[in-house]
């Protein structure tokens, strides 16, 4: 094959147009010149990723392998190496964990130039922070950084390989456990439209910007659909349907604001169109969540065995515990052993990596309580997937949760005063968990005589599930049906002296307002506290109240 070397400024613009959102246009540009440059083949490679063409990316990187240099070992080897480093991305997205690993070894070995070495490290480090092996990262990413500096590379290929170094080491200190600040700040920052990052960069900045600005605590609902929606416009500006795990995000923050429908949409609108299989995973497990939660047991089961098919042969950790998680729904919704899945569940990877995922692992476990499993064969999963309790390693707002649970349904019952401590503990972090809460506080109040609290917390709880239909707004709706007696059967005199009282208005008040006397007011008063089976005007008037409050 006779190589040709394109004019400089046309393949900067390709690369420009590549990643600023354009890979389709970029393609075009070169149009026939795929067959005789290694620099637009590896342009073409990373445009048809971007685009979620897998196969396509997968033919251009088999002709620039096969292509015979004519202009020189270092630029051909570059333009292998930056092939080899987009196989490497999509064999990570289809669950090849040990290809992503071979991939980047022999593109190291081929690196010819320090461009070439410089763009391996950076990639490799990216790939760590993939793994969770965030130690490794960093120091991958300093490497990197300090090759750059050292090397005095000045080219575009350089400056992104900096910039992509950058993203990294600020995601590994942003979205961790007690993360940085500062390192939120600079991941936004490097999300933004205006940054001159790389696509597969960029991809990377959006997603952990927005998992890391979605951690934060106190973050009221509107404001996390608006920080939502920001990362899903700017994915958008820049175009392609691969390497964004935007949905899933989008899914977790419906369920955790109460938004079935909306949570619904992105997930069954995203898997259609998603390429890559991990994520397909992921989304049809979250599908199964919310299918379960509205009692859709057909579809839950579905979905469930789904994600279950679809990781077959995938061997990325979070990728497999979406699986199982899947087991689990499918177990739950179709009337199987919930007791087996939770035991498959356990046995997909090791406790090291269940710890990292106790999040998942309590997910897990709520489903089955929730179909009927006993708390104790669940606290047994929980103690052995996580030697030391999966519940210790949840989050503050989350442990509070999952220990209210355990012990509702392990058969004990809680005083108001312990369940309204634990709400102030989850704060507005969760819809579902406040409303769950909710439903337990109910019962609370009750055994406890305060059946106005009780109202109110039905009135609260049914605001909290008032876009999240199935199990749990039926419950509460169930609790408000037996909370709520029927109106008084007054007459009409009655019934107007009656929206009086519950003014606080006097006898006197009402039969000046009325033109009635104060003897016939007090006749209607009695007749009304006879009818209605109250004692005092005040038990009179909290009882009609409760009632209005939750007609």
């Amino acid at each position: 094959m006779s190589i040709a070397v394109l004019p400089a400024e046309l393949l900067t613009r390709a690369e420009r147009l590549a990643d600023g959102g354009e890979p389709e246009a970029a393609l075009n540009l070169l149009g026939p010149l795929l067959k005789t440059c290694p620099q637009a083949l590896a342009i073409a490679v990373e445009a048809s990723a971007a685009m979620g063409n897998y196969d396509d990316a997968r033919r251009y990187a088999d002709s620039l392998a096969r292509a015979q240099n004519a202009v020189g070992s270092g630029e051909h080897s570059l333009a292998r190496v930056r092939a080899m480093i987009v196989l490497s991305q999509l064999a990570w997205l289809e669950g090849h964990v040990s290809e992503t690993w071979t991939l980047l070894t022999d593109a190291r070995h081929i690196a010819a130039s320090p461009v070439a070495e410089l763009l391996v490290t950076t990639a490799r480090a990216a790939a760590e922070l993939r793994a969770e092996r965030y130690e490794e990262s960093i120091a991958s990413a300093e490497t990197a950084m300090a090759m750059a500096r050292a090397s005095g590379l000045g080219d575009a290929l350089a400056a992104r390989a900096r910039d992509d170094s950058a993203v990294t080491l600020a995601s590994c200190s942003a979205t961790r456990p007690n993360p940085d600040e500062g390192q939120i700040a600079e991941l936004d920052r490097l999300s933004h439209p205006a940054t001159d990052l790389g696509a597969a960069a960029r991809t990377r900045a959006i997603n952990n910007s927005l998992v890391a600005l979605l951690g934060q605590e106190n973050l009221s609902d509107a404001e996390a659909w608006s920080l939502y929606d920001r990362a899903h416009a700017r994915a958008r500006l820049f175009g392609g349907k691969s390497l964004l795990s935007i949905a899933r995000q989008g899914m977790d923050l419906a369920a955790r604001t109460g938004d079935w429908e909306r949570g619904w949409a992105i997930g069954t609108g995203h898997i259609a169109t998603e390429a890559s299989r991990s994520e397909r995973v992921a989304i049809a497990a979250k599908l199964a969540q919310f299918a379960f939660a509205r009692g859709l047991a057909a579809e839950a089961a579905r979905w469930g065995r789904r994600a279950m098919s679809e990781s077959t042969a995938i061997d990325v950790i979070w990728v497999r515990v979406y699986a199982y998680l899947g087991g689990v729904i499918a177990a739950a919704a179709s009337g199987g052993s919930a007791e087996h899945a939770l035991n498959e569940y356990g046995n997909c990877m090791s406790p090291t990596s269940h710890a990292q995922r106790a999040g998942r692992a309590w997910e897990a476990a709520e489903v089955a309580l929730t179909a009927g499993t006993d708390a104790a064969v669940v606290v047994r999963f929980l103690d052995r997937v996580i030697p030391g309790g999966a519940v210790d390693n949840l989050c503050p707002a989350a442990k509070a949760y999952a220990q209210a649970v355990l012990k509702d349904h392990s058969g004990v019952d809680a005083s108001s005063g312990e369940l309204v401590a634990v709400g102030d503990r989850i704060g507005c972090r969760n819809a579902i968990w406040r409303a769950t809460l909710q439903v337990q506080l109910v019962r609370a109040y009750r055994r406890e005589g305060r059946h106005t609290a009780a109202v109110l917390a039905l009135t609260e709880g049914q605001r909290l599930v008032d876009r999240w239909p199935g199990r749990l707004r039926d419950e509460l709706r169930q609790l408000s049906i037996t909370e709520v007696s029927q109106p008084p059967a007054l007459s009409t005199r009655q019934a107007q002296i009656l929206e009086f009282i519950l003014e606080g208005a006097s006898n006197r008040n009402i039969s000046e307002t009325l033109g009635i006397s104060e003897r016939t007011v007090a006749v209607h008063v009695s007749e009304i506290l006879a009818r209605t089976g109250h004692a005092s005007r005040t038990a009179l008037a909290v009882a009609e109240l409760r009632r209005r409050l939750m007609g």
